[in-house]
C-alpha cells in the first residue's frame, strides 16, 4: 500500500480487492484453515452468502438467526421455500426487519464497545 500511495502504481483497484477479502483470510487464518474439502465449501457457500447478504444491506447475523428459527419450526430441516430468505424476493418491510441488528429474548440494549457500558457482545449478560 506505502508502494502504491508512494508511486502511484495502479488504479486503487488492487487495494479495494483486498480489502474486501481481508475478512475472510483472517477468519480462515484464525481458524487454522478449513480442515477438510467439505468444511472448504461450506466456508466458500457462508461467505458467499454473507457477501450477498452484505450487497443488500441486510444484517448476517439476524438473517441466519431467522433462517435457523424457521429451520427448527420445521423440524431441524430447512424449508421449501426459500423466497423469504432471498433479498430479491423480499419486501421492502422484511428488508428493513432483517437489515437491523436481532433483538435477543433478555439482553439488554446494545451499545458500542467505544460507548461507556457497551458491550460487543449484547447476549453476554
Amino acid at each position: 500500500m506505502c508502494c502504491w500511495r508512494r508511486e502511484r502504481l495502479g488504479d486503487g483497484w488492487q487495494l479495494l480487492a483486498e480489502r474486501a477479502l481481508r475478512g475472510a483470510v483472517i477468519g480462515r487464518k484464525t481458524s487454522f484453515g478449513s480442515g477438510s474439502e467439505k468444511g472448504a465449501r461450506m466456508t466458500a457457500l457462508l461467505y458467499s452468502v454473507y457477501g450477498t447478504l452484505q450487497l443488500w444491506g441486510l444484517n448476517y447475523y439476524a438473517w441466519t438467526l431467522d433462517y435457523l428459527d424457521a429451520c427448527a419450526r420445521n423440524g431441524g430441516r430447512a424449508p421449501k421455500d426459500l423466497a423469504p430468505w432471498l433479498p430479491w424476493s423480499m419486501d421492502e418491510r422484511r428488508r428493513a426487519q432483517l437489515s437491523q441488528p436481532p433483538r435477543l429474548a433478555g439482553a439488554r440494549s446494545a451499545k458500542p464497545a467505544s460507548e461507556p457500558g457497551g458491550d460487543a457482545l449484547p447476549w453476554a449478560a
